[in-house]
Formats: C-alpha cells, sequence, structure tokens
C-alpha cells in the first residue's frame, strides 16, 4: 500500500510543476500548449475505448478532428460560432461519404463521434481561453477553478470516510457505489472553503496569487457550489462511460493514477462554468 501511494505522488510532483508553471506564467500560450496535448490523449483514450466506431479510421477521424476544432475554438475570432458548425459538418460529411459499412448503425456512430469531441475535445480549451480572457485576475480565476475541482474531491472524500457509516444513502450506486449523499455535502464545503481562501486571503502570504478581495461572497458561493455539483456530474459521466466501455481505467499512461479521463472527468465540466462565470457575470 506504501509502495503503491509513493508511487503515485512520483508521478504527480512533475505533472503538478508543469501545470503550475504554465498557470504562473505570462504567456497564455504555455497552458493552451499543454491544454492541447492533454486534450489530444483525452481524445485517443475516448475514441481507443469506445466501442461503436466501425474501425480505427473512423477513430482517427475522430481524433484528428477533435484536435483541429479545439485549435478552431481557442485561435480563430469567432471560434465558438466556427467550431460549432465544424462540430456538425465535419462528422456528418466524413459519414455521408465513406463508403460502405452497415446504415444502420451510423446514427449511433455520428453521435458517439459528436459527444467525443465535445467532451475529451473541447470543454477542457475553456482553461486555455480563461487564461487569454480573464484580465487582471487571471491567476485568481485559474488558481479558485483548481481549488473548486480539488476542495471538493477532497471534502467529498474526508466526509464519505469519517461520516459514511452514519449517514451511508449512496448518491448513485448504480455507476458509483461508494458515493455518498454525506460526500456530495462535504464536496459543497470543500469547494465553498476554496471561495473563504480565496476572498480572506489568509494565504496569500505564502501564495500571493491565492488572494481575491474582489469576489463577492454571493459570487464565490454560487460560483463554487454549482461548480462542486457539476464536478460530481463529470465524475458520473466518466463512470458511466467506463461501465458501458467495461474498463476499469482509460488507459496506463498515467501508471498508477490511469488516464488522463481518470484524473480529469471532474474538471471537464467546471472549467466551462467558470469561464461562463467570468465572461458573463463576473467578480
Amino acid at each position: 500500500m506504501k509502495n503503491v501511494v509513493l508511487l503515485r505522488i512520483l508521478y504527480a510532483l512533475p505533472l503538478v510543476a508543469v501545470i503550475i508553471a504554465c498557470l504562473e506564467a505570462t504567456n497564455p500560450l504555455y497552458l493552451w500548449i499543454l491544454i492541447f496535448a492533454v486534450s489530444g490523449v483525452a481524445l485517443w483514450e475516448y475514441f481507443k475505448n469506445e466501442t461503436s466506431f466501425r474501425d480505427n479510421v473512423e477513430r482517427v477521424f475522430g481524433i484528428t478532428w477533435g484536435l483541429v476544432l479545439a485549435a478552431l475554438l481557442y485561435w480563430l475570432e469567432g471560434g465558438p460560432i466556427i467550431t460549432i458548425f465544424g462540430l456538425f459538418v465535419g462528422p456528418v460529411l466524413f459519414f455521408l461519404f465513406r463508403p460502405g459499412g452497415d446504415l444502420k448503425t451510423i446514427p449511433a456512430r455520428l453521435g458517439s463521434m459528436v459527444f467525443g469531441l465535445v467532451y475529451a475535445g473541447l470543454l477542457l480549451t475553456f482553461a486555455a481561453m480563461l487564461k487569454r480572457d480573464a484580465g487582471g485576475r487571471i491567476n485568481q480565476w485559474l488558481y479558485l477553478l483548481c481549488m473548486i475541482a480539488i476542495f471538493s474531491d477532497t471534502g467529498a472524500y474526508a466526509f464519505g470516510r469519517l461520516l459514511g457509516r452514519f449517514f451511508p444513502r449512496k448518491l448513485y450506486p448504480m455507476l458509483s457505489p461508494k458515493k455518498t449523499w454525506i460526500g456530495m455535502v462535504g464536496g459543497l464545503g470543500g469547494a465553498f472553503f476554496g471561495a473563504v481562501i480565496m476572498i480572506t486571503g489568509f494565504c496569500a502570504p505564502f501564495f500571493p496569487s491565492w488572494h481575491f478581495p474582489e469576489l463577492r461572497w454571493s459570487h464565490g458561493a454560487l460560483l463554487t457550489l454549482v461548480g462542486a455539483c457539476l464536478g460530481v456530474c463529470g465524475d458520473l459521466i466518466e463512470s458511466m462511460l467506463k461501465r458501458g466501455w467495461g474498463v476499469k481505467d482509460t488507459s496506463s499512461i498515467l501508471g498508477p493514477h490511469g488516464g488522463i479521463l481518470d484524473r480529469i472527468d471532474s474538471w471537464l465540466l467546471i472549467i466551462p462554468w467558470v469561464y461562463i462565470f467570468v465572461r458573463f457575470i463576473g467578480p
């Protein structure tokens, strides 16, 4: 057990160092490069595991088109509109002009492809867009995003371990037998604690980017509590997919941590929510 924990830490430390370096970098390009690379691996994991596709030609097209759309979303003015258009037109034209195969399965394969392009290819890109578009408080928004994801997971785990025996009601036993409602409460509390840290700034002497006095308490509560709920949904979506695929991990690329999608599942819905909040609601 100790060896497994040590191995997990050894795998995680360099990854955490790279992420922090990209978050702290003045140029948003570095974070985009990281996000683009991670999205590529996530696309590979999704299309590798999804069984509805006819052959590797469809999988390679899905991975390639997903990366193209991720680049368009970030780099082009009017990227979201162009990406929505390409998200529909690209796969439809691919299946329309590719001869052979079972026509009856095309709707299912088309749906699986479009879902994978969004889920594994586009959602992460909003983190890079947040770094690019968030204005003068870029790092504060990014670290708050990280706190929502990490503290909600930590709070859920702690409450589940400590209080699960007293409040054993399961959240969604068909998909995740270990998740409980009391763990969900702990996740909400953990996420809100992230807002408390940022607003009060009591960690600011050690981590200056962890101070966000302009963030209102009401906005902090809305952002973190909704974010925590979306994180749980992201986790359940990944569990649903893996049960459908019949796999424990989406890959072994991260060693004892499993695959990329295994690590970022709860982040995939939190990231676009924080981006939407910053762009349209504000501090």
